[in-house]
């Protein structure tokens, strides 16, 4: 709710409406703060070094002809990805190196040194960038050939740590950071009411006030045994599949239904009448679902759905739950009958999961997808509609 009447319904769905002009209201356009706006110049990528000082990158522009809307590694021997910073390379021959871990590194322990790989971290060989050691998901590398002798690191600098909005658009995350004297080595929603994550660009907010919002860290979908993840912020959209057992290892062979926490980043699995709590490579549980106040009547759970930040529904059969993550508890007054509100869909699905701002319940190989104003709107096939699988 933003004041008007009309409320907008959070990431996609409803993106912004408009007034007709007049008095008052009249002539406004709102914008859904949830959703990711540019100015029409796509992601604001700084450059560093080339011959612009600076300026940030032009998408699309033109080099050798041809139409680029990313940073490019073409032209070069050395694999360092470059933009033009005007429309036209081949005309003004103006440009700059993008965000790269082979010239620098962000916050950690090393002044911005860039990565020597091979690296060895806990006794293993990395010839690239990992998350291996992290619950957030940020990319890392040494700054010597060893890390377990010498702890010296920085994080790699790409657009999954670059921030937007806030005062520092397309500045890099710093971390750790300082705010209210406290450290921050991740992204936080401390000081903020509405959840968001965001994170300080220089090390201490206190001192500097700079900062943005973190970006969409991507969604993870699990129809199978195996997962695939999904970002707005891929060109492809959806990569996968992997292996739930490789990066979740000891977890039974069916899982019935997963979730992934939007604030702490763990993944909650179910199988049976048990659930499994992963924060990175630790686990808590098996634990029975009766912990989490849902009683016998429930057998498998089929789906979850997140509903804001903290709430997640889970379902089974004809009944669904509301569950508060942060205390781990179902709320008073559940379960609720499934076809009061998601009607349409069928009751006995198989798998339900939230994938690009819409529920998705599915059955064998086909999926009912409904609107966020619970309005079924397709139903299609999830091997080729959802996981892009060839039609071969």
């Amino acid at each position: 709710e933003h004041g008007d009447g009309y409320p907008f319904d959070g990431k996609d769905g409803l993106l912004a409406h408009a007034f007709p002009p007049g008095q008052g209201i009249q002539g406004d356009a709102h914008f859904d703060d949830d959703e990711f706006w540019t100015l029409g110049t796509g992601l604001v990528v700084k450059t560093r070094h080339g011959n612009a000082n600076g300026a940030e990158c032009h998408f699309p522009f033109i080099f050798e002809g041809r139409s680029y809307s990313q940073c490019t590694t073409e032209g070069r021997k050395d694999g360092l990805p470059w933009c033009a910073t005007t429309s036209n390379y081949d005309r003004d021959k103006k440009y700059g190196f993008c965000p790269s871990e082979l010239l620098y590194t962000n916050g950690g322990n090393s002044d911005g040194a860039p990565c020597v790989f091979p690296f060895v971290f806990d006794g293993t060989s990395y010839d690239s960038c990992t998350t291996e050691g992290r619950s957030d998901g940020y990319r890392w590398c040494a700054t010597t050939s060893s890390f377990d002798q010498d702890k010296k690191y920085g994080f790699c600098p790409n657009r999954d740590t670059a921030v937007i909005g806030g005062n520092s658009q397309g500045d890099p995350c710093v971390f750790p950071f300082t705010f209210l004297g406290q450290s921050y080595s991740a992204c936080t929603s401390q000081g903020r009411q509405d959840g968001k994550l965001w994170c300080a660009t220089t090390s201490n907010y206190d001192t500097d006030k700079k900062w943005g919002f973190c970006p969409d860290r991507g969604q993870l979908i699990f129809p199978t045994r195996k997962y695939w993840t999904y970002s707005s912020f891929w060109k492809s959209g959806i990569q996968g599949a992997f292996s739930v057992a490789d990066t979740w290892p000891g977890l039974p062979d069916t899982i019935d239904a997963v979730f992934q926490d939007v604030l702490t980043k763990r993944v909650f699995f179910f199988a049976g009448r048990q659930f499994w709590v992963f924060s990175g490579k630790s686990v808590l549980g098996p634990r029975g679902i009766e912990k989490l106040g849902i009683g016998k009547e429930a057998g498998r759970l089929s789906g979850a759905l997140q509903r804001g930040r903290g709430k997640v529904l889970l379902f089974s059969g004809e009944s669904y739950w509301r569950l508060d993550v942060k205390v781990q508890r179902v709320d008073k007054g559940y379960p609720r009958a499934t076809d009061d509100v998601f009607t349409g869909v069928p009751l006995d699905a198989r798998n339900v999961f939230l994938y690009q701002g819409k529920y998705h319940f599915c059955r064998g190989s086909f999926y009912w997808r409904m609107t966020p104003r619970y309005q079924v709107d397709r139903v299609g096939y999830v091997k080729y509609d959802i996981l892009q699988c060839p039609q071969h």
